[in-house]
């Protein structure tokens, strides 16, 4: 229902095919392929775990230093270059493997679908507020973010996490479905 709301919304408000010919937002994208690719192939730069959370944030300093936006080639690959040492391993001083960013990710992709929804409805009935001041502006967005947070929480737990329970025994029923491993996805034995 979130999917289908968010998408519903943007088609309606948005112009989606305006981000597809841009290319910045396209060289995201290819980053984040070709991040993924090169972790799948386990091809990871041989740095401790030390050294690449110094990378890591000297990269996105940099980005906000010398830079005043982050959608132009410099900062596409200084981001993208932080974005490789995440995807494969890095935890930056540790922040990334804390119980809190562990619980984020799992709520993560109710963050992702809900995320446009939430800005909407909070930013659009507010949009003078949130005009009025920066001050004004980043406690709404942080207003946003909270509200976010708690709204993917409850999805995960009320919805999410049964719907997977009730699939694994919906494919049981259906007679030797078996979990492919790494993937969350069922497969029928061969044979």
């Amino acid at each position: 229902a979130g999917l289908a709301g968010s998408l519903a919304w943007t088609w309606r408000f948005s112009q989606p095919s305006a981000f597809a010919s841009d290319p910045f937002c396209v060289a995201m994208f290819f980053t984040g392929m070709s991040c993924a690719s090169l972790r799948a192939a386990r091809i990871v730069p041989p740095l401790p775990d030390a050294a690449a959370s110094a990378l890591v944030l000297a990269l996105v300093v940099a980005v906000f230093a010398a830079f005043p936006v982050a959608y132009a080639t410099g900062p596409v690959i200084l981001l993208g270059l932080a974005f490789f040492l995440v995807a494969s391993g890095c935890t930056v001083f540790g922040l990334l493997a804390s119980r809190a960013a562990r619980r984020l990710g799992d709520v993560s992709y109710g963050i992702y679908l809900l995320q446009g929804l939430v800005l909407a409805l909070v930013l659009r009935p507010l949009r003078a507020a949130s005009l009025a001041s920066p001050v004004e502006h980043w406690a709404l967005v942080l207003v946003c973010a909270a509200l976010l947070v708690v709204l993917a929480t409850a999805t995960h737990t009320l919805v999410e996490r049964p719907g997977i329970a009730l699939g694994k025994r919906v494919a049981a029923v259906l007679g030797g479905a078996r979990a492919l491993p790494g993937r969350g996805v069922t497969a029928r034995p061969r044979g």
